[in-house]
């Protein structure tokens, strides 16, 4: 199972990612956009450093499960063509949209396509929504019962 948590910056990702992280089973991955950033230094924030960014992470991602690890991405995947070529790489792929309110007024410093809401496995609001819930949202609509 892959879970890719996509939002934009500081929408709560990698807390949500962390959190799901410490109650799968322990043979769960946790693929995390800024702890991967320490990995591949030669990547800037450019549109073309952010597509090769998260084509790394999804190969990488499709590995670790061939290997039966459950894996967590928590990256931004700003782009919808770009979500499309990853949905490509790993069809297995279940998006979870980590939306805040103010994510719906574009912002050009912090460019952000929101997902076509009929192409995620769901939404979580971290604004109303404890950790705790967005954690049972994500694990309903993923249907993680493994423990």
């Amino acid at each position: 199972m892959i879970i890719w948590l996509t939002g934009n910056t500081g929408s709560g990702k990698t807390v949500l990612a962390k959190e799901m992280f410490q109650q799968m089973a322990s043979d769960t991955v946790l693929l995390d956009g800024d702890d991967m950033r320490t990995v591949w230094t030669d990547l800037g924030l450019s549109k073309i450093d952010r597509y090769q960014n998260n084509f790394r992470i999804a190969r990488l991602a499709r590995i670790i499960d061939r290997q039966k690890h459950d894996v967590i991405v928590s990256v931004i995947a700003p782009y919808k063509d770009l979500r499309e070529a990853i949905q490509k790489i790993l069809p297995e792929v279940q998006w979870i949209y980590v939306m805040r309110e103010i994510d719906k007024i574009p912002n050009p410093e912090k460019p952000y396509e929101m997902p076509d809401l009929t192409t995620v496995k769901d939404v979580v609001f971290p604004e109303s929504q404890t950790l705790s819930e967005e954690v049972e949202t994500v694990m309903r609509a993923v249907e993680y019962f493994d423990g």
